[in-house]
């Protein structure tokens, strides 16, 4: 029997690498909706993003009942749990807002420094 909270990177985990069926038979509804309650289909589909995967995951959103219930968030990782191969690559992008910033910045002093030749003697602008 599986631990009545499980997160959310148990879900993903077991889809990408171990394939083992974290969501087992519960003998009453009210444990399953409890357990059914660290399931979000959206963010397991986004994080099983990549160019292989794209068709598969596609066909979930067809079907708008794999968000609502217990039991199609069941259907939902068990489809998920056998069609996506495991060993896959992901591409994860996580950038802090501070480097985004950095970039940011770096992107507009490049930006000032083409300008600032344009104006004849190369002179750098003033703020």
């Amino acid at each position: 029997m599986p631990k009545d909270k499980t997160s959310y990177k148990d879900f993903v985990w077991s889809i990408k690498e171990t394939k083992e069926n974290v969501w087992d038979e519960f003998d009453d509804a009210d444990r399953e909706k409890e357990f059914a309650k660290g399931y979000h289909p959206y963010l397991i589909t986004r994080s099983l993003i990549s160019h292989k995967n794209i068709l598969l995951l596609n066909e979930l959103n067809k079907n708008p009942l794999f968000n609502s219930e217990p039991t199609f968030k069941k259907l939902h990782h068990d489809y998920l749990l056998h069609a996506i191969p495991d060993g896959q690559e992901y591409k994860t992008v996580s950038m802090s807002k501070e480097k985004k910033r950095e970039k940011e910045m770096e992107a507009l002093r490049k930006e000032v420094k083409k300008t600032a030749g344009i104006g004849g003697k190369g002179r750098p602008l003033k703020f």
